[in-house]
């Protein structure tokens, strides 16, 4: 479905605005209109990933799907909480990352998250199908929203080489968790 709708907003934005934003900017309007197709997959994805104001809920991003998972237990372990926590972590390192230095400083963030992706993986065959249906729902809705934050920042110059392994193994416990 995200597909579509930046193929609906990119329609949307058609020849005749792109060329009043060229034209406004003083661009080429072929180059204006690559990079109008080219923000526009962020653009969404940052308006998916931004928390509500504060004051409305205070909570982070998919919090509302998360919370479905709170109070679950397997031993000690809350589900909810390590899923947020890894969606969170996954989340934050990614957005945070902006070249070669900032992606440096974000391994341990990515690592921290495999490590729990890895943790709940572990731990779903001790849940009953229906909450581990539950599990994989949430991380389908969750999967196409992260994975275009990480084609975003894989992206940028010279970070892929230093983040690649981490968002690999993080794209495989998610595949796994909402199988």
């Amino acid at each position: 479905m995200a597909t579509n709708l930046v193929s609906q907003i990119i329609e949307a934005v058609g020849p005749t605005i792109v060329s009043r934003i060229a034209s406004s900017l003083g661009f080429d309007q072929a180059v204006t209109q690559k990079a109008i197709n080219a923000a526009i997959p962020g653009l969404l994805a940052a308006l998916i990933w931004t928390e509500q104001p504060v004051g409305v809920t205070g909570e982070a991003p998919y919090a509302g799907l998360l919370n479905k998972l709170r109070g679950i237990k397997v031993g000690d372990v809350d589900i909810g909480e390590l899923a947020t926590s890894a969606v969170n972590d996954a989340y934050t390192s990614l957005s945070g990352i902006k070249d070669e230095a900032t992606a440096q400083s974000a391994v341990s963030g990515l690592t921290k998250a495999t490590s729990e992706f890895d943790q709940l993986d572990g731990l779903l065959n001790q849940l009953t199908p229906e909450t581990r249906k539950t599990v994989a729902e949430i991380f389908a809705s969750i999967r196409p929203n992260l994975a275009q934050l990480m084609d975003r920042v894989l992206a940028i110059p010279g970070v892929g080489a230093i983040i690649e392994p981490a968002v690999d193994a993080i794209n495989a416990k998610l595949d796994a968790l909402k199988a």
